[in-house]
């Protein structure tokens, strides 16, 4: 079945198969795990929420020792693979831009980012040859993002995640549309965008 597959081509990144790792926090989607993603041909992920080891960490520490675990992360995947590996970071926290520089700092080929909309993530990335792919659940928000990237960055996204209604709790729907069946399906959502 692999055999009828088109690789994917993101930029100058080809992906074969064609199938990115999701980014599963907190601590699941590491380097190990991404490394051996990315050694099949894949991309490889490594979710951004919660790497480090937070007991008894005052608050005030915390960003550190996120963005050093994450490096750390980062560093260890590209030690394993010559393969294509990225990172996932949610808007949502409260780190974000932190992490998103540290991912720059290290030359990750590329950057998935939702749970909110990345308005700001091409001015983190400038000059560098980052893919930077946009989660979305709307034609509205990538819209948004589209607007946004092209106005003040000259940029579009590489690429962009579709999610639906299904995908879980950063996406951006109404509960109760999700619970009624309200809310599109993935097949809409894609014939849309």
């Amino acid at each position: 079945m692999v055999n009828n597959l088109s690789a994917l081509r993101i930029g100058d990144l080809t992906i074969y198969p064609p199938i990115l790792q999701g980014g599963m926090g907190v601590r699941i989607s590491r380097s190990g795990l991404a490394a051996a993603v990315a050694n099949e041909g894949c991309v490889g992920v490594i979710a951004g929420v919660g790497l480090g080891k937070f007991e008894n960490l005052p608050r005030s520490e915390f960003e550190a020792v996120n963005n050093e675990a994450l490096r750390a992360e980062i560093r260890k995947a590209k030690s394993m693979t010559k393969g294509v590996i990225g990172v996932n970071l949610m808007v949502a926290l409260s780190n974000y831009e932190s992490l998103v520089r540290t991912s720059v700092d290290e030359n990750i080929d590329l950057i998935i980012s939702g749970a909110g909309l990345p308005l700001e993530l091409p001015k983190y990335v400038e000059k560098k040859n980052i893919k930077l792919i946009p989660v979305v659940s709307s034609v509205r928000a990538l819209k948004i993002i589209c607007d946004k990237w092209k106005r003040n960055f000259n940029k579009l996204p590489d690429a962009v995640i579709v999610e639906g209604s299904k995908a879980g709790g950063h996406i951006g729907y109404d509960f109760q549309d999700v619970f009624e069946g309200k809310a599109p399906s993935l097949d809409e959502l894609i014939i849309e965008i």
